[in-house]
């Protein structure tokens, strides 16, 4: 389905997007005009959480795994904060896999409706088997690893869907990578 060249090759297009994009996230701003524009200004505030499915991608396996994705957002004005946990590995099937749950901060850019997000953060991730004759995986220790969470977001007031590629980066049993598309549920803005 996927292999590691088309992960990384993804993550370069989508790591380029949103380096292009976060500067107009945060708007230059002289003294005198920020001064004048935070009295009686309010910041956007949003809050939703997501869950998403797609295909994953371990070190340690290759393509071929299956992702899912949970998160909860708050965001106000560029800056956001984010929790995620995710399992990347087989579906029904014996093999490895990669779970994590992690807190991440970053940026989004502006607009209620359309918007991207970007963000970097601490995850721990678990490295576990399946096996087929057992009904509990063999679960390794877990260790720290950086996450990464790139997303492009499209909404209504409170439905939406997200389209991610995500990650974490660290030891190479718990190093993985992914692309979901999720729904979104939340507070978007007017």
């Amino acid at each position: 389905m996927f292999s590691k060249r088309h992960f990384s090759t993804l993550g370069n297009v989508v790591l380029l997007a949103f380096v292009l994009a976060i500067p107009r996230a945060l708007p230059a701003q002289s003294a005198a005009d920020s001064a004048s524009s935070t009295v009686g200004a309010h910041p956007l505030v949003a809050v939703w959480a997501s869950a998403g499915l797609g295909p994953g991608s371990t070190q340690e396996r290759g393509g071929g795994d299956v992702a899912g994705v949970v998160r909860a957002n708050v965001s106000v004005g560029p800056w956001l904060i984010t929790y995620r946990g995710s399992d990347v590995g087989p579906f029904m099937t014996a093999g490895g896999g990669v779970r994590d749950a992690g807190i991440l901060v970053g940026a989004r850019t502006g607009g209620h409706r359309l918007f991207a997000s970007a963000a970097l953060g601490y995850a721990r991730a678990n490295a576990y088997h399946q096996s087929d004759n057992s009904s509990y995986p063999d679960v390794a220790p877990s260790v720290g690893a950086l996450a990464y969470d790139f997303t492009m977001h499209a909404n209504a007031y409170v439905p939406g869907i997200a389209l991610s590629f995500y990650g974490d980066v660290g030891p190479s049993h718990a190093t993985y990578s992914a692309f979901t598309i999720s729904a979104e549920l939340g507070w978007f803005g007017r």
